[in-house]
């Protein structure tokens, strides 16, 4: 199963979940039970909450609170900080204004959670925000990070704005897929004069276009690029572990080779520790749209990187450790891989 099959919203989120809930007098051990995720309160180690875990959170609550998953997650939202909403609030907040941060955010979405796609544009004189299924999401945690995610947008737009933000609100709708029944109408008048739709065919928040051009008071172009660049390498980060759990047979041959001495195996010496033929493992690999002789060739370059970081062992050193026949053959290898020569790379990575 892949990684977005699972994920439901990072993991930055436990903490104010669980203070929500503590504020309710629900422990974090009633909160958590039947999950995982009690271990993860005062861990890095993992980036999402997971769906079963989403459901089994919910599940509990609702044993306690006497209000839908959807309400649970707008108050919890409501009451987020920008540092609470990680690095996209960080990005909201040394945007320019709402254009540019809606604009950047939604390529990031998916570090927040793999399960929704976020459309940002103009119309006329609105700006709305369309908010997709990635795949198909329970009913209890697709109503609850919707709320989550409309408690979200509140609060940083009355951080960043304060009550100008009031100035706009009449102009603003928001149409929702979730039944009417999902909020208490109190909480609905407490978010403000906006206009709800319920039972609509999509979800959608519409505001005056004036709203996402007023100036907001800590832009910072240094900062937003910081920020930025932070997202790309958590994004990228993910997509090197999703990949790894989508390949399985390929990660496997991988860690073969870790542990492993030179001289390297061949596709028959994998295959006979796998007690399969080399026939099927050639197969495999086929499946996961690569072959022996790439995986190994991958991971030798990735070795490589490592040992040139290390200044004490020579070139020639690195190229016999990964059993290449002289330096003049792992150079060009190298090279064709990365488009630079290891001296290059290891002047360039001190």
């Amino acid at each position: 199963m892949s990684l977005d099959s699972q994920a439901f919203v990072s993991i930055d989120y436990l903490e104010p979940i669980l203070k929500h809930c503590n504020n309710c007098g629900i422990s974090n051990e009633v909160a958590l039970a039947g999950t995982s995720l009690l271990e993860q309160v005062e861990s890095t180690d993992r980036d999402f909450i997971m769906l079963d875990e989403s459901e089994q959170l919910l599940a509990n609550l609702e044993e306690h609170l006497p209000i839908s998953p959807y309400q649970t997650g707008l108050l919890i939202g409501v009451g987020l900080s920008v540092s609470s909403l990680g690095q996209l609030g960080f990005i909201g907040l040394c945007s320019k204004n709402f254009d540019e941060a809606l604009s950047v955010t939604s390529r990031f979405i998916p570090i927040v959670s793999p399960l929704f796609a976020i459309d940002y544009e103009l119309e006329d004189d609105l700006a709305v925000i369309t908010i997709s299924d990635v795949q198909d999401i329970p009913e209890k945690s697709h109503a609850f990070i919707l709320g989550l995610f409309l408690g979200g947008i509140r609060a940083m737009s009355l951080t960043l704005l304060g009550t100008r933000l009031f100035n706009y609100l009449d102009r603003s709708t928001i149409q929702l897929t979730l039944p009417e029944s999902s909020v208490d109408p109190v909480w609905r008048e407490a978010m403000g004069p906006l206009n709800f739709e319920y039972g609509c065919k999509v979800n959608r928040i519409s505001f005056a276009k004036e709203l996402v051009m007023v100036d907001l008071p800590f832009s910072n172009k240094a900062s937003l690029a910081s920020a930025l660049a932070v997202c790309e390498e958590r994004m990228a980060l993910l997509e090197k572990k999703k990949a790894k759990i989508n390949n399985p047979v390929t990660q496997r041959v991988i860690q073969y080779l870790e542990s492993t001495m030179r001289p390297y195996p061949s596709l028959e010496g994998v295959a006979e520790q796998f007690c399969v033929s080399p026939r099927t493992l050639h197969r495999q690999l086929q499946k996961e749209q690569t072959s022996y002789s790439k995986v190994l060739t991958h991971w030798k370059i990735e070795k490589a990187k490592q040992l040139l970081k290390d200044n004490a062992i020579s070139i020639k050193e690195v190229a016999y450790e990964l059993d290449y026949s002289d330096v003049s053959n792992f150079s060009a290898a190298f090279k064709k891989a990365t488009e630079i020569t290891p001296s290059q790379f290891r002047s360039e990575n001190p």
